[in-house]
C-alpha cells in the first residue's frame, strides 16, 4: 500500500489511492474494495478488545479507516498510535504523510536512525518556525550528530567548544533541505557537547557516556526504590503510575519518575503533575538517552535500599511490592520477576510465544489464583525481564546498573541478570504474584533490527546462555507452577467438555453449541490428563497426573459442564468420566472408544442413552446441531438489512439469540454485527468489542447499519432513543416493559415470553419489510 506516494507501510487489503502530497489527506483518491469493510471490521475489533490497543493496532485502524473514507477517524487514531509509541518510524512517517504537527516532527526528527527520508520529512514541517533541526545520538565508538537546514544555508558546529568541520554534506536540496553530518570516535567513560549555529540561531546538545554508573550517593536500607522511565504511551502511563499510588507496601517508597524527553508535551505536562501531587520525584532528560541510561539516571539518585525497575506499561497489584519482597528474604537472591502474560521465562500462561494482555479485571483474578497457589519457595530463571524486576541493594552496588552498550533497549536486563549471575546472585521468580504488562509500547517497527543487533552483543558476551536457556525451556521447571494457577481459574460459564483421543480434532471442527466454552480432555503419553480451552480463555494447558485422578475429578465436578462429547475416549478417560455423566447432562458420542462403545451396545449408563452422531459431508462433527445453510455473499450495497445488535455484556441468552439470527439473516443476504463483546460460540457474529456511547454514532455510519437490536433487558432502551437523534434506523427490543416504551415507527417489541425461534423469526420478517434506515450507503 502506498499513503501519500511513500511506499513501506503495512497495507490493508481492499485499498488503493493515488498519491497525495504531504498532509493532503482530503485531496487523496479512495477506491475501496468490498474488502476494505470487512477489514476495517476485523481490525476495529482487535482494537476494542484491548483496554489499551497496541500503537500498531490503532494505526493499522487508522488505515483501514482511511481505506472507508473516514479521514478524521484516520487522524484520531494516528494520534493515539503516536502517543502510544512516538518511537515507530512508520507510525512517525504515517503522521508526517496524513496529520503532520510540531509534535509529530520533532519526534521523528529526533529519532536515532539512518533515515534520512523521515528526517527530511520532518524537517519540512519544522523549518517553517525553526531556521535548522539537529540531531544528536551516543553511538558505541563516539559522537554522531545531524543537521538539517534549507537548501543553500551554510551552519557551522563546534565539540566541546572547539570549532569542527563537518565530515559530510548533502547539497541535492531534497524536499528543499540539505543534511550536514559530523562523527568524532569518543571513550566509552568520556561525554561530549556538540552547538551548531545557523546565523543567530544556536542549538546545543550532549551525549552521555557509552557506559555510565548507577552507582547511589545514599542509601536507606528500610526503604525500597521505584524507578519508572517514562517516554510514551499515556493512557498506559497513567493506568501504571495509578497502580503504583494504590500500593500498600510495608516498607517506605521512594518513587523517581524519569521522563525520557517524551515527544509528547501534554503527556510530560500530565506526568510532571500527577508526580507533583504524589509527592515522588520527577527527572526530565533533555534527550532520550534510552531505557538504560535513564535507569542508571534515576538509580542514582535513589535511596531505597532495593531498586524496582518498573515500565510505564506495567500495572501492579494493590501489594506487588511487598509479594515481590517476600521473594528476597531466599539467601542468595539478586533479582526477582513475577508472573506476567508478557514475562519472558515466567510467562503465563504459556511460557512459549506471546499471551494475550488480560484486562483489569482477568488480571486481578489471575493474580489471586497466584496468590492461592503460591508454594512457600522462589524458583530460580536463567534470567528476568526489567519490565518489572526487583533488584536487591547488594545486588544492585555489586553490578553498577545497567550496561549501556545495548544502545537504544533491548537485553540490557538480561545482561543484567547474567552478570549477577556471575557474581553469585540468583535470579528467581516471586510465584505468588502476577503483573498485568501491555508489552510492545516502544520502539515499534524498529525493534527487529535493535533484538537482532543486541542478541548478538549478548551471545558475545555470554556465549552460554544460548544453550542455558534453550535447557531450560525443554525442562520447564515452571509448568507445575502455571498449573498450580490454573487449577484456581475454573470457567465460571458453561462448557461442553470433549473427551478422548480425538478430542481436540472434533472441537475444531464443531459447528456450533450452547455452552459459553469448549474444553478438552485427553492424555498424554505418560498417562496424565491434560485439560484444554479451545480459545483464549482458562485452562490454557491443565495438567492432572497419573497419581492426581481425585484432584481432576475435583476440578470436573466444580465446572458447570452442559455437555460431554466422547471422541474415541480410552477405558481410562470413561472411568475419570463416569462420576460427573449423569441424566441431567447430554451425552453424544461423534467418536466410540472401546468402553463406550460397549454402553452402546448394552444401553446401560448415562453413554447407553446417547446416538451415535454422523459426520456430513465435510467430515466435521455435527454433534446433533443442524448445519445452517451456506451463507450468500455479504451485499456491498444497503439494499439489504445490515443489523446492529447492541451489548453491553455478553450474556448467554443474548448470544444465542443473536448467534441464531446472524445464521439466518446471512442465509437470505443481510448481515449482523455486535456492538459490544463477541457472544460466546465458534460460530459467533463479528463484534466490534466493547463500545463507548460516543462511539456509537460513528460506527452507525462506517458500517452501514439499517436495523438496531437491542437483545436483552442490559442494554438500555435509552440508548436507542440517543441514536434516533443521529439515524432513523427502526429497532427491535425485548419489551420487559410492557408496552411503555415509545416505539417508533417500524419498531418491533419482542415479548420476552417469545421462544428463541419465534424471536428470530419475528426478527427476520421484520428486517425483510421494514424499509432501510434512509441516507444508509455501503
Amino acid at each position: 500500500m502506498i499513503v501519500g506516494g511513500t511506499p513501506g507501510h503495512v497495507g490493508c487489503p481492499g485499498l488503493l489511492h493515488a498519491p497525495a502530497r504531504a498532509g493532503s489527506l482530503e485531496e487523496a483518491v479512495l477506491i475501496a474494495s468490498p474488502a476494505a469493510r470487512e477489514t476495517f471490521e476485523r481490525i476495529d475489533a482487535a482494537c476494542r478488545g484491548s483496554s489499551f490497543p497496541t500503537a500498531q493496532q490503532l494505526s493499522l485502524r487508522a488505515l483501514s479507516l482511511l481505506a472507508i473514507g473516514d479521514a478524521a477517524g484516520c487522524r484520531s487514531d494516528l494520534r493515539r498510535a503516536f502517543e502510544a509509541d512516538p518511537a515507530d518510524p512508520e507510525i512517525l512517517r504515517a503522521c508526517l504523510d496524513v496529520a503532520p504537527d510540531h509534535d509529530v516532527s520533532r519526534a521523528a526528527a529526533a529519532l536515532p536512525s539512518t533515515d534520512d527520508d523521515l528526517l527530511r520529512r520532518a524537517a519540512v514541517h519544522l523549518l517553517e518556525v525553526e531556521p535548522l533541526i539537529s540531531r544528536t545520538e551516543r553511538t558505541v565508538s563516539g559522537l554522531s550528530a545531524t543537521v538539517v537546514c534549507r537548501a543553500g544555508a551554510s551552519p557551522t558546529a563546534a565539540v566541546d567548544g572547539a570549532p569542527a568541520a563537518f565530515d559530510a554534506v548533502d547539497r541535492t536540496g531534497t524536499m528543499g533541505v540539505d543534511v550536514f553530518r559530523i562523527r568524532r570516535d569518543l571513550p566509552p567513560t568520556s561525554s561530549a557537547r556538540i552547538t551548531v549555529t545557523l546565523g543567530s540561531h544556536t542549538t546545543s546538545a550532549s551525549v552521555p557516556p557509552h557506559r555510565s554508573s548507577g552507582t547511589r550517593a545514599t542509601t536507606r536500607h528500610g526503604s525500597v526504590s521505584v524507578v519508572v522511565p517514562v517516554h510514551g504511551g499515556r493512557e498506559a502511563t497513567r493506568a501504571c503510575l495509578a497502580s503504583l499510588a494504590r500500593q500498600t507496601c510495608a516498607r517506605a517508597l521512594d518513587v523517581v519518575v524519569i521522563d525520557d524527553a517524551c515527544p509528547d508535551p501534554a503527556m510530560a505536562d500530565e506526568v510532571a503533575s500527577t508526580v507533583a501531587t504524589r509527592g515522588w520525584r520527577y527527572l526530565r532528560n533533555d534527550d532520550a538517552l534510552g531505557f538504560a541510561a535513564a535507569v542508571n539516571r534515576a538509580a542514582s539518585v535513589a535511596v531505597g535500599g532495593d531498586i524496582l525497575l518498573l515500565n510505564a506499561d506495567a500495572m501492579l497489584p494493590p501489594d506487588g511490592v511487598d509479594r515481590l519482597l517476600a521473594a528476597t528474604a531466599t539467601p542468595g537472591v539478586g533479582t526477582v520477576v513475577p508472573f506476567s502474560n508478557d514475562g519472558g521465562f515466567a510467562s503465563f500462561p504459556g511460557m512459549r510465544g506471546r499471551n494475550r494482555v488480560p484486562d483489569a479485571e482477568e488480571a486481578d483474578r489471575i493474580d489471586a489464583a497466584a496468590r492461592r497457589a503460591a508454594p512457600p519457595s522462589v524458583v530460580d530463571i536463567p534470567a528476568g525481564t526489567a519490565f518489572c524486576m526487583l533488584v536487591t541493594g547488594p545486588c544492585w552496588d555489586a553490578l553498577d546498573g545497567l550496561d549501556l552498550g545495548y544502545g537504544r533497549g533491548y537485553f540490557e536486563d538480561v545482561d543484567l541478570c547474567l552478570r549477577a549471575k556471575r557474581l553469585g546472585f540468583r535470579n528467581v521468580v516471586a510465584p505468588s504474584l502476577y503483573v498485568r504488562h501491555l508489552g510492545g509500547q516502544s520502539f515499534g517497527s524498529a525493534r527487529r533490527t535493535l533484538a537482532a543487533d543486541n542478541a548478538r552483543l549478548l551471545t558475545e558476551r555470554f556465549p552460554g546462555y544460548a544453550a542455558e536457556w534453550m535447557a531450560f525451556v525443554e525442562a520447564d521447571p515452571l509448568a507445575a507452577l502455571r498449573s498450580g494457577i490454573e487449577r484456581h481459574l475454573p470457567p465460571s460459564a458453561p462448557v461442553r467438555l470433549v473427551a478422548g483421543r480425538a478430542a481436540a480434532a472434533v472441537a475444531a471442527m464443531s459447528t456450533d453449541h450452547e455452552a459459553a466454552l469448549t474444553l478438552t480432555l485427553s492424555e498424554d503419553r505418560d498417562g496424565a490428563r491434560l485439560l484444554q480451552t479451545s480459545g483464549d480463555g482458562f485452562p490454557r494447558q491443565l495438567r492432572f497426573g497419573r497419581d492426581e485422578r481425585e484432584g481432576l475429578a475435583a476440578y470436573l465436578d466444580a465446572l458447570d459442564i452442559a455437555a460431554v462429547v466422547l471422541a474415541s475416549p480410552t477405558n481410562a478417560l470413561m472411568r475419570d468420566l463416569e462420576p460427573i455423566l449423569s441424566d441431567a447432562v447430554p451425552v453424544s458420542v461423534a467418536l466410540t472408544g472401546p468402553r463406550a462403545l460397549c454402553q452402546l451396545r448394552s444401553g446401560r449408563g448415562p453413554v447407553g442413552r446417547a446416538a451415535a452422531l454422523p459426520l456430513d459431508d465435510m467430515g466435521r462433527a455435527a454433534l446433533g446441531q443442524d448445519v445452517p445453510p451456506l451463507a450468500a455473499p455479504r451485499a456491498t450495497r444497503c439494499s439489504v438489512p445490515r443489523v446492529a445488535a447492541l451489548l453491553s455484556r455478553a450474556t448467554v441468552d443474548a448470544g444465542r439469540l443473536v448467534t441464531a439470527l446472524d445464521r439466518r439473516l446471512q442465509a437470505r443476504g443481510g448481515d449482523l454485527l455486535v456492538f459490544g463483546p463477541a457472544p460466546s460460540g465458534r460460530s459467533r457474529p463479528r463484534a466490534t468489542g466493547i463500545m463507548a456511547r460516543s462511539d456509537y454514532a460513528a460506527a452507525l455510519d462506517r458500517h452501514s447499519i439499517t436495523h438496531l437490536l437491542l437483545p436483552d433487558a442490559e442494554t438500555p432502551f435509552r440508548l436507542v432513543q440517543d441514536l434516533r437523534r443521529v439515524s432513523p434506523s427502526p429497532a427491535a427490543y425485548v419489551d420487559w416493559s410492557s408496552g411503555r416504551h415509545p416505539a417508533a415507527a417500524g419498531d418491533l417489541a419482542i415479548d420476552p415470553a417469545w421462544c428463541e425461534d419465534r424471536c428470530v423469526s419475528a426478527l427476520i420478517a421484520w428486517c425483510l419489510s421494514a424499509p432501510p434506515a434512509p441516507g444508509a450507503a455501503s
